[in-house]
């Protein structure tokens, strides 16, 4: 189920998006149906709508996901067609329970290969597989909750041999995808360390749960990005990237509020070029 219409309610997320990400440089399957399939999910929840907004640079992903929503989305991103006419498809907003596990892992390597942001807006969750997807982001934002689980196959197994095979199986999956996204595996401990008919949640408008999200790297900006905006930057004021980092800490020091007649934006610059 996909809906391809304006998303009108989330403009005022969507602004305040836009302020948080200012700086941001722009620049074999597993199945609900198949045997050893695995369960990310609420089973009261519906499949996933997929939301585009009217400029069609943004997303939001709501409900169960499935493979389904995994090609529908992939079919908006490059290098297919997409609505957006200032940049390419990029922010993908989340309130879903979870789903299948590889589309949950195909959505977020679709998300990183454009370098996408993820968003968990207020009032909404992300919950065990959704938080596999969200993990896509280069940046990820998240002021909603956060739930995470151990993942399980839907297969009856018949001995503990089956059930090593078929846990170890999922973990190998889960581990080279995080691999691959530079999050560290503590996160899958955290996760397997929550039976299956539990959730832990995190919120994060807490100043403590955003803080644990931060060090599991569920919230935050990816290394690797944020290496190369920290080259772009250098390369843009002449200063090698140590330089760089001094200024930028001066610059977070003294701009946060800045001097009287100066804009935080401009105080910033001014520093990092050397003026302040």
């Amino acid at each position: 189920m996909t809906r391809h219409t304006a998303c009108a309610n989330q403009k005022d997320i969507l602004a305040g998006e836009h302020m948080l990400l200012s700086t941001r440089h722009k620049g074999p399957g597993i199945t609900l149906l198949a045997v050893a399939a695995v369960l990310f999910l609420l089973p009261s929840e519906i499949f996933a709508e997929i939301v585009y907004d009217s400029d069609g640079c943004a997303v939001t992903i709501r409900g169960e996901i499935t493979q389904a929503t995994a090609i529908e989305l992939k079919r908006h991103l490059p290098p297919n067609k997409t609505k957006c006419e200032q940049r390419s498809l990029d922010l993908f907003r989340f309130n879903s329970p979870g789903g299948d596990i590889d589309a949950a892992i195909q959505i977020g390597r679709a998300i990183r290969d454009v370098q996408g942001t993820t968003v968990i807006p207020p009032n909404s969750e992300c919950a065990s597989a959704c938080v596999v997807s969200f993990l896509g982001g280069v940046i990820r934002i998240g002021d909603g909750k956060v739930g995470l689980h151990r993942p399980y196959s839907t297969r009856l197994v018949d001995t503990t041999n089956d059930a090593q095979q078929t846990y170890e199986a999922i973990n190998a999956k889960l581990a080279q995808y995080m691999k691959i996204m530079n999050i560290p595996e503590r996160l899958l401990d955290v996760m397997n360390s929550v039976p299956p008919s539990y959730i832990r949640w995190f919120s994060g408008a807490s100043i403590n749960d955003a803080r644990q999200l931060h060090e599991l790297y569920v919230l935050g900006v990816d290394p690797a990005y944020s290496d190369e905006l920290d080259s772009l930057q250098a390369r843009k004021y002449g200063i090698t990237k140590r330089e760089y980092y001094n200024r930028k800490q001066k610059a977070e020091a003294i701009c946060f509020p800045p001097p009287r007649g100066i804009k935080p934006e401009n105080c910033f610059d001014a520093v990092l070029r050397g003026d302040l």
